[in-house]
């Protein structure tokens, strides 16, 4: 996290508590809204995150999403590209543990601005109790538009993919 040193003590800049912040309320609604009328690709969905995403991470949504409804009419037994849903963060399963039942959780890592740009560092981890289950990272880029920090991408490290990559290479 790039933190500023003013008189000796450390703060935050604005730019970073407010693209943290976003990140945080895209999260926060994802754990909530964890259902699939809530997560499926579809115009509704798409409508709901658009206030965090930018314009042209929309666009990408949209020309995936009409791809999806020719492929579906072209083959209705085939699962879609994005069959598992639109959620920004990864696939939400329940790890059980004897009578236990953990959900996924998140916290948020450091952060660093880089010009218009802001990354957030996520993991994503079950309790530990859930043996093997090793956390997931993702980067999560911000872009500043306007006043606005509006999420543009999504590196998801450990395959090397990120959201714009998966939506480019499903509209093909």
């Amino acid at each position: 996290m790039t933190l500023i040193l003013l008189y000796g003590v450390w703060f935050l800049t604005p730019a970073q508590q407010t693209a943290r912040a976003k990140l945080l309320q895209i999260l926060s609604y994802e754990k909530t809204h964890d259902n699939a009328d809530d997560t499926i690709l579809n115009r509704r969905n798409i409508e709901i995150r658009r206030k965090w995403i930018t314009r042209s991470l929309y666009r990408l949504y949209l020309i995936e999403l009409a791809r999806e409804e020719r492929e579906m009419k072209a083959h209705p037994d085939e699962k879609p590209y994005f069959g598992d849903g639109m959620d920004f963060g990864p696939l939400k399963e329940f790890c059980k543990v004897g009578d236990n039942i953990y959900p996924q959780r998140f916290s948020l890592g450091r952060s660093r601005v880089i010009g218009n740009y802001t990354y957030v560092r996520a993991r994503f981890f079950y309790h530990p109790d859930c043996d093997g289950d090793e956390p997931t990272y993702y980067t999560f880029i911000f872009r500043k538009t306007g006043k606005a920090w509006l999420l543009d991408n999504i590196d998801y490290e450990k395959n090397g993919g990120s959201l714009r990559r998966d939506l480019r290479r499903a509209g093909k």
